[in-house]
């Protein structure tokens, strides 16, 4: 089946109220998986919106909560960490990781080089998932990595689809959206990707607990309707006869 993850990324404000109602929603929808993120300052030192961003990095104990959140709700907790040291707390709440499209640069360079962040999460021995515009074709250790699922990411928030070369799906393990629509991720799974990955957001018109307020990545997020529709539409895909039997 293709594992479906909803990155909560920012959208939960940094409130942890808000994080644990979007969790019940991303396993009401249908979803595998609720991926947060961790990060210090050093890594949005530069963004005009520092202060917000640093409100919706995990630490060990909003992370404790969420897991547990998670687990109440029986859907996956993943985590994404920006630094190294962040994956020797992020052990005992994760069973895989995920490394973003920024993070793994450095592995496509000739020669490659493993960085300290994804050293340090193959050392765990766990799953490791990384977002990436291409393959590292001139490494076979890490082409080849017997742990690590590649899927494809085009870093731009949002592209068009003209821009998402939807052909290349195929060699990649699967898909990490920021296109607007259902469209896209759909399209991604009918060319055989086997992870799904897509921002969801709140319903910025409803609310939640009584007020209402701008959402940080709107423009690349599904709303948690779309996010049933979308389940829900690829697991018919799923039933269909796409390739040759045999």
């Amino acid at each position: 089946m293709v594992y479906v993850i909803c990155d909560i990324c920012v959208n939960w404000q940094g409130d942890t109220k808000i994080a644990v109602v979007m969790i019940r929603a991303a396993k009401n929808a249908g979803a595998d998986a609720v991926k947060f993120q961790a990060f210090q300052l050093e890594q949005i030192k530069n963004h005009p919106q520092k202060d917000f961003m640093m409100k919706c990095s995990l630490t060990p104990e909003t992370a404790y909560e969420l897991k547990e959140a998670s687990v109440s709700s029986e859907i996956e907790f993943m985590c994404t960490p920006m630094y190294a040291e962040a994956v020797d707390w992020l052990e005992k709440f994760v069973k895989r990781y995920k490394i973003r499209e920024f993070d793994s640069r450095p592995l496509l360079e000739e020669p490659s080089r493993i960085t300290p962040l994804v050293q340090r999460v193959l050392d765990t021995g766990k799953e490791v998932i990384i977002s990436a515009q291409n393959r590292p074709f001139h490494d076979l250790f890490l082409y080849y990595h017997p742990r690590i699922r590649w899927i494809y990411c085009m870093p731009k928030y949002p592209p068009s689809l003209e821009e998402i070369p939807f052909w290349l799906i195929k060699s990649f393990a699967g898909y990490s959206n920021h296109y607007p629509d259902i469209i896209a991720p759909l399209t991604a799974v009918i060319r055989g990707a086997q992870i799904i990955e897509v921002h969801v957001k709140p319903d910025p018109k409803r609310g939640l607990f009584g007020r209402k307020f701008p959402i940080f990545d709107s423009m690349v997020s599904l709303s948690f309707a779309e996010l049933d529709i979308l389940v829900k539409k690829i697991r018919a895909v799923e039933k269909m006869q796409l390739e040759l039997p045999g």
